[in-house]
């Protein structure tokens, strides 16, 4: 169920039903049996889902999906052995779209076999090209959903892949998840054991989460466990994620199953995992996901070393002192007023500014947004009780942590706007020093 509410969410029946769509589409997407209220921030999201479902086509048609890897590295031999391939989607405008922000449209969509065809197609290739060149690794490992274990062809496109480029079965490796395993059908059955009889490994994904991970690791024939990010997290902090961690290891390894650790980041996560017996990890610690030329320079590394190992100082260009906002980060809303070339209207979304200055900004969401200049965004805040607007184009981002990112805004504003900006900004930085 998608409700709205009169006055607040619409004044007439076309933006009442319009955003209680735009509610059911978000209570879809937490599964069956849920409601969700409209709110205004979840506009900028549904907008660009919108464009995204509208563009998805197209982006099949024109090439515009790639796969890359992220690395799996061996604990002990501190090497890359093994990989994930991820799809990924070139957008001519929203950038990199993450598959966490697609696949649902696509299955929810006609689109989605030729989507499935091509991560298998494409991984074939490419493993058969490292089998060419003699390049050493394990398996790559790729994700199918439910509703490719719920198609019958999927044995007959697998067989078909491998035999066009004559590569050993054993170097691939399925990741199935909850959604795959609860449809508990004679097809689904089938078919996960037709796929480990041709010489394909399993792997039991985000394990520690959903109903009965326990009862997978009896059931399903699986040779791999991916212990969830969530209890990795906290790892380093938590007692309670350490003992259950170590605990997954124990089990999986007592009954002969390989342990992957996923969303490892910093040093303090991965002693603890090579302490209490993970045999691989994979995350941002080592590397995020890169091409397949820089996969190949991994796998022939003979040791890989931590991406903090070559962290390098940014150098500041900015040509405006900005004012830091340490102890409270400037709560300001945020919304697209310009979507190439055309004005929109759409609702706001609560972002968090870093740092604000006479040519920009600095800005964390969890929105996955890119640099562009025909996207116009218009930021309002409010600073020592004087309500503020202005319109600017993000032109950098980083991804902070996993899902949260971190963006560089240049102001689109006139001269005086900016002159009155400044007189706000000296009196905040007055204060600030009188009274941090």
């Amino acid at each position: 169920i998608g409700i709205s509410i009169y006055p607040d969410d619409g004044t007439n029946k076309v933006e009442l039903i319009k955003n209680a769509n735009t509610a059911l589409k978000r209570a879809k997407k937490n599964g069956a049996a849920h409601y969700q209220l409209y709110s205004a921030n979840m506009n900028i999201e549904s907008f660009k889902n919108f464009q995204l479902e509208t563009d998805l086509h197209t982006a099949i048609k024109n090439g515009e999906l790639y796969i890359e890897y992220q690395p799996k590295v061996d604990i002990k031999l501190q090497k890359a052995t093994s990989a994930e391939a991820l799809i990924r989607w070139k957008h001519p405008l929203w950038g990199d779209v993450s598959p966490m922000e697609f696949i649902t449209i696509a299955e929810e969509s006609n689109y989605h076999r030729e989507i499935s065809e091509f991560v298998i197609d494409t991984v074939c290739m490419q493993v058969n090209e490292w089998e060419r060149k003699g390049i050493d690794f394990n398996t790559i490992s790729f994700n199918l959903s439910a509703k490719d274990f719920l198609k019958s062809s999927l044995i007959s496109t697998l067989k078909a892949a491998i035999n066009r480029y004559h590569i050993n079965p054993n170097h691939l490796e399925i990741e199935l998840t909850e959604g795959t395993l609860l449809q508990e059908t004679s097809v689904v059955q089938d078919q996960i054991e037709q796929v480990k009889a041709m010489g394909i490994t399993l792997a039991l994904d985000d394990f520690g989460t959903g109903y009965s991970s326990i009862h997978y690791l009896k059931k399903l024939p699986s040779d791999t466990i991916k212990i969830d990010r969530s209890f990795i997290h906290h790892i380093h902090k938590n007692a309670e994620d350490r003992i259950i961690v170590k605990s997954i290891i124990e089990l999986s390894k007592g009954l002969k199953k390989t342990v992957v650790a996923e969303g490892v980041e910093n040093e303090d996560q991965y002693s603890i995992l090579r302490s209490i017996g993970c045999d691989l990890i994979q995350g941002y610690y080592y590397s995020k996901s890169v091409s397949a030329k820089r996969m190949t320079e991994f796998f022939e590394m003979k040791q890989i070393k931590p991406v903090s190992c070559n962290t390098i100082v940014p150098v500041n260009r900015r040509r405006y002192y900005r004012v830091d906002f340490p102890y409270f980060p400037l709560h300001t809303e945020m919304t697209i007023v310009s979507f190439n070339g055309k004005a929109v209207s759409l609702g706001t979304t609560d972002v968090i500014v870093l740092d604000i200055g006479l040519g920009g900004l600095r800005f964390q969401s969890h929105l996955r947004l890119k640099p562009h200049d025909n996207i116009l965004y218009k930021f309002r805040t409010t600073l020592i009780g004087k309500d503020i607007t202005f319109n600017g184009t993000i032109v950098r981002f980083e991804e902070k942590e996993q899902d949260i990112f971190e963006y560089g805004v240049e102001l689109q504003i006139s001269e005086a706007d900016r002159d009155e900006l400044a007189q706000v900004l000296n009196k905040i930085t007055l204060q600030m020093k009188q009274n941090p």
